[in-house]
């Protein structure tokens, strides 16, 4: 007899097999794409609403790819207040300078 995984067991597996692939975060949205056992589900989180491309999520259940990439990543937070054009620019210009760093040093 087989010990049927928990859906957390089977969510944290996925992320061990390196099945996840979380390829967009920002203020707005998250994308995953996770690997399953009979193909590969795109998982998202937009306005409110996390989202699964598998049959189970088409039937409002909750689905271990989505678990996984739950496990991940964090629901965007819109921080608006005290936000403006130009701090965006400075913050986004601090991550590229920090980004460019850091491959110029793994580079050398």
């Amino acid at each position: 007899m087989s010990v049927r995984e928990s859906l957390r067991e089977k969510a944290v597996r996925l992320l061990a097999e390196g099945r996840v692939q979380v390829t967009w975060v920002d203020d707005e949205r998250i994308e995953a794409h996770v690997r399953g056992s009979d193909a590969e589900h795109v998982v998202t989180y937009e306005r409110g609403g996390w989202r699964c491309s598998c049959e189970a999520a088409r039937f409002n259940q909750r689905c271990s790819h989505l678990a996984a990439a739950q496990l991940v990543t964090r629901r965007p937070e819109r921080q608006t207040a005290g936000l403006t054009a130009a701090r965006m620019r400075a913050a986004q210009d601090e991550a590229t300078a920090t980004r460019n760093g850091a491959s110029r040093r793994r580079s050398a």
